[in-house]
């Protein structure tokens, strides 16, 4: 028989019972610049994530623009207040300053405009 302690493991963190409560304690953590108290594993994750999601949303915007826009041109006979409506708000969420970070906005867009070329093809 082991006269070891046994193995004792936290309970779930923060992150994963409440992610919004965490968020809010990191970003409160951050702003007094208790850095070492910060769990940098989950920021990383969601920083990732984050920028992962802002992509596909500017690649959603960017493809349904082009084909409304192709329909548009195309199909005369189809126009409807529908598609110029989602050509107006399309084009609004790709102009949007808050769609992307301020480093690197018009090479991103650039990029995310040619994979959306690319992936059309």
């Amino acid at each position: 028989m082991s006269s070891a302690a046994p193995t004792q493991h936290p309970g779930p963190s923060l992150y994963e019972e409440d992610f919004y409560a965490w968020t809010i304690a990191t970003a409160s953590l951050l702003r007094q610049r208790r850095l070492t108290e910060i769990d940098l594993v989950h920021v990383g994750e969601v920083v990732e994530d984050m920028g992962k999601r802002e992509r596909r949303e500017l690649k959603s915007h960017i493809r349904n623009v082009t084909l409304h826009l192709l329909n548009w041109q195309y199909q005369p006979k189809k126009r409807g207040s529908s598609w110029r409506q989602s050509i107006r708000n399309g084009r609004i969420e790709i102009h949007q300053p808050d769609t992307l970070p301020i480093h690197g906005r018009a090479g991103t867009r650039c990029g995310v405009l040619a994979e959306v070329i690319q992936i059309s093809k």
